[in-house]
């Protein structure tokens, strides 16, 4: 049963305290960002707790109106998300904090738009409007992943185990799109993903997905874990290919009629929206 309650600053941050001593994995510049947003002076929170998660929304806002819809959401994303990382780990509610503006993001979360993963604190920052639906499901593939594994070995399989956990792009498969790109020579070289890559536009995004699902499904995720720990150096000991005919097969892959027929309807150049 899900019960809306209203909680007091001090309650906020008792809750957020207790992972914080436990956990150091990500980046420790984000390290007390959910709980100065809890505890400021300038919103007031409604709190809406499920199963698995605390959500909170400002008093009045239009989030705060669907916390119950948006806790059934999570859910389903979460259960999504386990099943694509098969990951068990189990630890205390993470929470969900959806802001109404993106001055509120930019103050408390550190960017505009869209949605962060705060590692150190078990959390995540959404933009929520009427017009802007909340990335749930690429944030929570952050967060467990993160929290589960440690920190990637590049940022490219940060991105990468996000979109995948995310599903298709456009309502095509993501091997669709990096498909598209591999037929017109877009394709951008692995070591240059590996020198963290500008992940600003879409193409970056789609390769790594692709990459990230052909080697969680082909290979499985143990396989795929001495990638992220260890990048594309680990390859012979991940799949017992190295690198290069590893990444020869991905693109074999690529080229299967099943990807190759929907290309000509993809726009790479258009914003394109995953999850």
């Amino acid at each position: 049963m899900i019960k809306k309650t209203k909680v007091s600053k001090m309650a906020f941050l008792t809750v957020l305290l207790i992972p914080l001593l436990f956990c150091n994995c990500g980046k420790t510049e984000d390290k007390g960002m959910i709980s100065s947003a809890l505890s400021s002076d300038e919103i007031a929170w409604d709190t809406y707790n499920s199963e698995n998660f605390s959500l909170y929304a400002p008093e009045g806002s239009y989030a705060a109106d669907k916390l119950p819809e948006l806790a059934d959401k999570a859910e389903t994303a979460r259960q999504l998300v386990m099943e694509r990382l098969q990951v068990v780990k189990q630890e205390q509610a993470p929470q969900l904090i959806f802001l109404e503006t993106g001055e509120h993001m930019m103050k408390f979360a550190g960017i505009a738009t869209g949605g962060k993963a705060v590692i150190e604190e078990n959390g995540i920052f959404y933009l929520l409007k009427e017009d802007v639906h909340p990335p749930l499901q690429h944030e929570l593939g952050h967060l467990y992943s993160w929290r589960s594994w440690g920190e990637p070995a590049a940022h490219w399989l940060r991105e990468g185990v996000a979109v995948y956990t995310a599903g298709d792009c456009a309502g095509e498969d993501l091997h669709a799109w990096a498909s598209k790109m591999a037929l017109e020579n877009k394709l951008i070289d692995f070591d240059e993903l590996e020198q963290n890559h500008d992940f600003s536009k879409a193409g970056a995004h789609l390769q790594a997905g692709s990459f990230v699902k052909y080697i969680m499904e082909k290979y499985g995720v143990l396989s795929f874990r001495k990638l992220w720990e260890n990048g594309l150096t680990a390859s012979g000991e991940a799949t017992h290919l190295e690198m290069d005919a590893l990444l020869e097969a991905w693109t074999e892959h690529l080229m299967q009629k099943e990807f190759t027929a929907v290309t000509q309807f993809l726009n790479l150049d258009e914003k394109i929206r995953c999850e």
